[in-house]
């Protein structure tokens, strides 16, 4: 508990053995003061939150917050990765969009960002890939950000093993426009067909290196655009959907920054 190593839960198990000792002592010395006693009715009414706050969380039980916490639909705020969000989203994900927005002409477009080893395809899951850790999973294409479901695991909003960290600064906010003002300069170039003349600016590759970190800001100025509001669904609590209209979009990409300084990051593990 003294070291700076502070990776979840597991580093408090230790203290479980002597708190287990004096809950029980705690009980016992209710009990022989007899069932009126106040102290026996407290351990009644924590065992029975325990044993309802329990059956009411199944079968997501990774993703359990007391109810002082906020439960867990606010658990994404405090904690993260192993203590809420391990990559187990992709199921009840799949779920929610098959009752909500079944899949077919009348659903919107759909954007993932996951964090897991799993695969959305083989849910049915068919989504316009966002930032992925680890990478490999994500699908690389190139696309802009339009209205519709934005489908964001609680680890990823927090931008936990992503190079650009939360909360958004002033100092990113500079990069992003500069960045975002060529990434735009190459779009136009691209449709009128003088891709040309900005390679004689930059190669190719330090142009793709400029378009990943596009990637990159782009999308930690949504999370830091989306912490300022509640999550429309949460399935499974690890996966949290927003429902962005045009203007939404905008105002995440292009609007005040001001309003997206005071959102910092959850913790990646407690």
């Amino acid at each position: 508990l003294a070291g700076e190593l502070n990776i979840g839960h597991r580093h408090l198990l230790a203290s479980y053995p002597p708190l287990f000792v004096l809950l029980g002592a705690g009980v016992a010395t209710g009990a022989r003061a007899g069932p009126g006693h106040a102290r026996w009715g407290l351990a009644l009414a924590l065992s029975a939150w325990m044993a309802w706050s329990s059956f009411a969380i199944r079968p997501y039980y990774l993703a359990y917050f007391s109810p002082v916490a906020g439960g867990p639909r606010q658990g994404y705020r405090h904690l993260a990765d192993s203590s809420l969000d391990w990559g187990q989203g992709l199921p009840a994900l799949a779920r929610w969009l098959d009752e909500h927005a079944p899949a077919g002409a009348e659903r919107p477009p759909v954007f993932l960002a996951y964090f897991g080893k799993d695969d959305p395809a083989p849910y049915g899951i068919d989504a316009r890939h966002l930032p992925f850790h680890p990478p490999g999973r994500r699908r690389l294409e190139t696309f802009p950000l339009s209205a519709g479901l934005y489908c964001i695991g609680a680890t990823m909003l927090n931008q936990i093993y992503l190079p650009t960290k939360l909360p958004w600064t002033a100092a990113l906010e500079s990069d992003y426009r500069a960045v975002l003002a060529d990434v735009q300069r190459l779009e136009r170039a691209s449709a009128e067909g003088r891709t040309s003349e900005l390679l004689r600016e930059r190669d190719q590759a330090a142009w793709a290196t400029l378009v990943a970190r596009y990637d990159e800001l782009r999308f930690a100025r949504l999370c830091a655009w989306l912490r300022a509001r509640e999550p429309d669904a949460a399935p499974g609590h690890a996966m949290l959907v927003y429902r962005l209209d045009d203007d939404d979009v905008r105002a995440a990409q292009f609007g005040d920054a001001s309003s997206l300084f005071d959102h910092p990051a959850a913790d990646d593990d407690g």
